[in-house]
């Protein structure tokens, strides 16, 4: 599954879109579709809650191996399979209505062409690509060398080791992706108001003031010791941690901003040739950042 996204996000964000739109219309589509990324993630894990309870309801017709979570997982899962066709229907209508404007550049075009061409693979065109791509590229991976995600394993895990609540971890979650909306949301209107490189200084000092709110509530909240930074009763939080959770929360606009942000340099500044490779580099580059995250 996780391929499958990655190879439909490359393509369509870093080869279609910018054959398809350019300008201000480029950077508008471009918010839509993180958008719609990020409202998936506060729609998904509800719609899980509901079927996990509604598993609860259908207990007594399920086979006695399949309980209530297990029930959601599995309608969870058959969903996920599910909506894979109307996805590749949606995207094979749009490559047949497009075609013209889709198709590769001829070989005789890239040996017209001035500029540096790589000799050869994604990261060589990565590597030997002008303009300062792998800065750009390099700022937004180490981005995802954190463990403060409202979604991550590793924050989840650590909050219910502080028995903070199902329902607020919840909300943890649904707050950051409604915040990280609100990000793309204004990007357009915030590159227009300070240029795209202004935009994306800003949002990035926005991330790391909340960053720098969330550490000191951390050691506010009793530091690394989980025993001590939960309320000292279930249910409760304690206003610390609460401060903590609120303020990875607040820094989500500036990511979301910031992301969207480099998306729309690297449409402009990579040669058509490139595209696909540098935004597979790009991805390489992230998940080698979650990797050495998980790995610390």
């Amino acid at each position: 599954e996780k391929f499958g996204t990655l190879l439909s996000d490359v393509s369509v964000k870093r080869e279609w879109s910018p054959q398809l739109f350019d300008g201000e219309q480029l950077q508008q589509v471009n918010s839509k579709m993180s958008q719609i990324d990020l409202t998936t993630e506060v729609v998904g894990p509800f719609i899980a809650g509901l079927l996990i309870t509604l598993g609860s309801y259908l207990a007594e017709w399920l086979p006695p191996f399949l309980g209530a979570t297990d029930f959601g997982f599995v309608a969870t899962g058959a969903l996920n399979a599910l909506s894979f066709g109307p996805q590749l229907a949606l995207l094979r209508g749009i490559y047949r209505s497009h075609a013209d404007f889709l198709q590769l550049v001829p070989a005789e075009q890239l040996q017209a062409r001035k500029g540096p061409v790589p000799p050869e693979g994604a990261w060589g065109a990565w590597c030997r690509h002008p303009g300062g791509l792998q800065f750009l590229s390099s700022s937004y991976a180490l981005l995802y060398l954190t463990v403060l995600s409202p979604h991550g394993a590793l924050l989840t895990a650590f909050l219910q080791l502080c028995l903070v609540p199902s329902w607020q971890l919840s909300l943890l979650r649904g707050a950051g992706a409604l915040l990280g909306i609100l990000g793309t949301m204004g990007r357009p209107a915030l590159g227009r108001l300070l240029g795209d490189r202004g935009a994306d200084g800003l949002s990035v000092c926005w991330l790391a003031v909340w960053m720098l709110v969330a550490l000191l509530a951390f050691q506010a909240a009793g530091g690394s010791d989980g025993g001590n930074i939960g309320a000292g009763m279930q249910g409760v939080v304690s206003m610390p941690l609460l401060v903590f959770m609120a303020a990875v929360c607040l820094g989500r606009p500036g990511l979301y901003s910031f992301e969207l942000g480099v998306l729309n340099q690297e449409q402009e500044l990579v040669d058509r040739r490139h595209r696909s490779s540098v935004g597979a580099v790009d991805a390489a580059l992230t998940s080698m950042a979650t990797v050495v995250m998980y790995g610390s």
